[in-house]
């Protein structure tokens, strides 16, 4: 779909045609869902983050100015909504720790004991600063642009280099140790070279 043509949607949606902006939502729900999932790490909150983010975008398009494109508008909600959905459930988690349960991931492709590093390294993305988490989703997952990640992260483009620079940094650190680990096992194991006998 080109830029123009989207335009002429949004117009359309501001009129009040509800067709437009489901033909958005259908382009742009993957988009959303996998940033909403990336800051998470969890389905059923991705789930529900990314139609929060489409009815709040739905409620504000009126105010949309068209000045930056949809893409980063409508990612920067779902960014600006799912930050503020985990700094609540933080808030919560240490007002009432005793009355919340620690959900275990909810992904059952993460099984350990059939992809350890797999789920080491998710373990290892979960853990990073939110910041940090998106920024690498949009512009190592993503392939958007510094300047594009800026944009939607609110930020100069500076600071999105920063949080990658610091993202990669702190996931060497964490996956150092199984990487070794399995490096060692590989070599233990002739590498693989028995099997080509």
């Amino acid at each position: 779909m080109e830029i123009s043509s989207e335009y002429d949607l949004i117009i359309k949606v501001k009129e009040g045609n509800m067709n437009a902006f489901r033909i958005l939502v259908d382009k742009y729900k993957r988009t959303v869902y996998s940033l909403c999932y990336q800051l998470t790490r969890n389905h059923a909150d991705a789930d529900d983050l990314s139609q929060e983010t489409f009815i709040r975008a739905h409620d504000a398009l009126k105010k949309f100015r068209m000045q930056s494109s949809f893409s980063t508008w409508i990612r920067r909600i779902a960014y600006n909504n799912t930050l503020n959905y985990l700094k609540k459930k933080k808030r919560l988690r240490e007002e009432y720790p005793e009355q919340l349960e620690v959900s275990v991931k909810d992904d059952p492709s993460t099984d350990l004991e059939k992809n350890e590093l797999s789920g080491k390294l998710d373990e290892a993305l979960s853990s990073l600063p939110i910041e940090q988490k998106a920024a690498v989703e949009l512009v190592i997952q993503e392939g958007l642009s510094y300047k594009e990640a800026a944009g939607i992260q609110g930020c100069p483009e500076g600071t999105v280099f920063w949080r990658i620079y610091q993202a990669r940094r702190s996931l060497k650190e964490k996956m150092e140790p199984y990487i070794t680990y399995y490096e060692r096992e590989f070599k233990k194991t002739g590498g693989g070279q028995n099997e080509m006998r």
